[in-house]
């Protein structure tokens, strides 16, 4: 009765339609993101509409795309004058009450559309941190984008949700108005685990039933601080031969970590699987997961980890302690601090009643938290509330 009186009232109040705009789409967690919330409309009277601006030639997340009803403006380069106008004739022939934008170049196109286009639609913001160069050419510009965010949040936009308090605490400190600001956390889908991976992995990667799997999935980036992993690596090693680890992922450090675990003389104890695309799957093959990161917001490996109640050592940067805390749902180290991982992982490979008390207690606090239902409903609620800024 009380579903149908929700129903009831939500077929009274008019819909809002929000614009969700992408200038690009790169793989990642932001994709994710959107095509999560493009579930609001179960909750809510909430619409969301997405386009993307894609530039030829750059990579992007064509298997999420390809599960969003969007419209695709396809650019040759970022200066395309003729796809910005076209973006901003599809933003006033819209006729959305909110323009929603995400990531740094988005931003900016809709800030360009404040002056140029002929509509004067709300604008608002999901927030996933701040931006960090993966190349020497675009440390140059991480600064400005760095910049720029903070900005626009403080002078053109009404509303923001940031994925994680520490997103939240990062932009009040740059000024931006604290009464406009809602943390939804980051949520994934509570799927189905699959019991026959683990033996059925180990044996494609060579490892014994009974050594112990120390384990991530990363991009092979410098702010992943892979390298602190396999340092810590050596070190248990030499104390335990049977633990093993396993790097899956690829990036601009790959052949560096490789060369790293070969100087080391680890190349028996280290497995590079490469790029997954069942990487939930993979993680039935772990006993540990690690995060070394250097920094994070709200990652989404973690919250997979969670799900899969795999006993946690994770640094205590960005939003990492908001999911799992010190000794209740992982153990948590400081970053770049080699000795301090190395005790972590040595004394979660030594006790797996401690691996099997953290990682239920990390699947539990998934449940309850960090669901994909839990993430869409809450935004749905955000989205719903911003009626008030229409009157």
């Amino acid at each position: 009765m009380e579903n149908n009186n929700n129903n009831k009232n939500r077929s009274t109040v008019q819909q809002l339609e929000i614009l969700s705009v992408h200038w690009g789409f790169s793989l990642g967690g932001v994709a994710k993101y959107s095509l999560l919330i493009d579930g609001v409309s179960h909750y809510q009277p909430v619409k969301i509409k997405t386009i993307c601006v894609l530039i030829e030639g750059r990579q992007y997340d064509e298997v999420v795309l390809d599960e969003i009803n969007a419209e695709i403006i396809c650019i040759k380069h970022a200066a395309d004058i003729a796809g910005i106008k076209k973006l901003f004739r599809y933003i006033d022939q819209s006729r959305s009450d909110f323009v929603m934008t995400h990531g740094f170049n988005a931003h900016f196109m809709v800030m360009l559309h404040r002056w140029f286009g002929n509509s004067r639609p709300q604008r608002i913001s999901s927030y996933h941190g701040e931006y960090h160069a993966t190349t020497p050419a675009r440390q140059l510009i991480e600064p400005v984008y760095n910049y720029f965010t903070p900005f626009y949040f403080r002078h053109f936009v009404s509303a923001i949700v940031p994925v994680a308090e520490h997103c939240a605490t990062h932009l009040i400190k740059h000024g931006v108005d604290k009464d406009i600001i809602q943390v939804v956390h980051n949520g994934i889908d509570d799927i189905s685990r699959d019991e026959q991976a683990r033996d059925l992995l180990r044996k494609e990667w060579g490892i014994a039933d009974n050594d112990i799997v120390v384990g991530t999935a990363s991009r092979m980036d410098p702010v992943k601080g892979l390298s602190y992993l396999v340092k810590a690596h050596a070190q248990v090693v030499a104390e335990n031969r049977q633990v093993k680890l396993v790097i899956l992922g690829v990036g601009e450090e790959e052949q560096m970590l490789k060369e790293l675990v070969s100087t080391m003389g680890l190349n028996d104890s280290v497995i590079f699987p490469g790029l997954r695309n069942d990487v939930p799957r993979c993680l039935e093959a772990f006993d540990i997961f690690a995060l070394p990161s250097l920094a994070e917001y709200h990652s989404i490996g973690l919250l997979e980890a969670m799900r899969a109640a795999k006993a946690i050592v994770s640094t205590d940067v960005g939003g990492n302690t908001e999911s799992v805390r010190d000794e209740k749902e992982g153990l948590v180290v400081n970053s770049r601090q080699v000795q301090q991982l190395t005790g972590a992982l040595l004394r979660m490979a030594s006790d797996p009643s401690l691996r099997a008390r953290l990682g239920a207690a990390a699947q539990q606090r998934f449940k309850d938290n960090f669901t994909s239902d839990v993430m869409v409903k809450r935004t749905a609620d955000w989205l719903n509330s911003l009626r008030k800024l229409l009157s």
